[in-house]
């Protein structure tokens, strides 16, 4: 079910945003996601998505690499179960790959999130 280019909307802040999954379920059980925010005067450029890029974009966002999450699968299958999770189309492959090429670019980017995503 987790896979990689599926987005999905949580639960974060006060709404919910999109999340886009950067791995397909590794052995360890766990998929990396990356947050999908409104573009701001402050914001990491190292990828910034617009409208066409995915249905759920509606203005400007970026890629917000400084909240990248390691999550456990099966505490993402609860959250859909339990509806707090709500799948949403995948990503282009040619968007998906600016995301991810982002990963290892982004200064904002968490040590263990990149050590993670390399050793994938």
């Amino acid at each position: 079910m987790f896979y990689r280019k599926g987005t999905m909307l949580i639960p974060s802040g006060p709404s919910n945003h999109l999340f886009i999954v950067c791995n397909d379920t590794c052995n360890l059980g766990a998929n990396l996601l990356v947050n999908i925010s409104s573009v701001v005067d402050l914001c990491d450029t190292t990828c910034v998505l617009d409208v066409g890029d995915h249905p759920f974009i509606r203005y400007p966002s970026f890629v917000f690499y400084a909240r990248a999450v390691i999550h456990r699968a099966e505490n993402l299958q609860r959250g859909f179960e339990n509806g707090a999770i709500t799948p949403q189309d995948d990503l282009a492959e040619e968007a998906f790959q600016r995301v991810v090429d982002g990963i290892t670019v982004s200064p904002d980017t968490p040590q263990n999130v990149v050590h993670y995503y390399t050793q994938l």
